[in-house]
């Protein structure tokens, strides 16, 4: 018989002696992630034609053959910079382990788990923040230079988003990790 206790970590209605600042961790993490996700779609549904949901659920779980692809055809577009490359695989391989694994991995009712656990999350949010903000590029670069934006979403960006650091950063660093040919 399976030991509930053991496999799910977390038992509602009672205090574990988890700190909260792990849950709030590990909420800001699904969000940025769910974020990659939609930037990932996004881009997929511009290079890709034909199968789209099923194009973009194989890059999500790092299928290395549809990975390659998207790579492939946006490489047609843009020189990809190997380094982002492997970032994306890294990011990807990190994301489907938080989704699918991270309670079963890191057993936050121990301190060594909790340790672990946090460091799992520290040790990949760098990779996670800087694909991101590269695909969120990518999709305002896409959106400005075929002047199909909302001038209201991008009021919205401005005020509560990233969209200054996107203009000032990461569009002008477009060209060095892709090397511009057109997007």
């Amino acid at each position: 018989m399976v030991d509930l206790q053991k496999t799910h970590a977390f038992k509602p209605g009672t205090n574990q002696d988890i700190p909260e600042e792990i849950f709030a961790e590990i909420g800001c993490r699904l969000i940025l992630l769910q974020d990659l996700e939609m930037f990932i779609a996004f881009t997929a549904k511009v290079v890709f034609s034909g199968e789209v949901q099923k194009t973009i659920d194989a890059i999500l779980n790092a299928d290395n053959k549809t990975l390659g692809q998207l790579m492939n055809l946006l490489r047609k577009r843009v020189n990809v910079d190997e380094t982002f490359d492997e970032r994306l695989k890294r990011t990807l391989k990190a994301r489907n382990l938080f989704v699918h694994e991270f309670s079963h991995e890191y057993d936050l009712r121990t301190k060594t788990g909790l340790q672990q656990g946090i460091k799992f999350l520290l040790n990949t949010m760098d990779d996670l923040e800087e694909v991101t903000k590269v695909m969120k590029a990518l999709f305002v670069s896409f959106v400005k230079e075929r002047e199909i934006g909302d001038s209201e979403l991008e009021q919205y960006w401005r005020k509560y988003g990233d969209l200054d650091e996107l203009e000032s950063k990461y569009i002008p660093k477009l060209s060095k990790i892709f090397d511009k040919k057109s997007l």
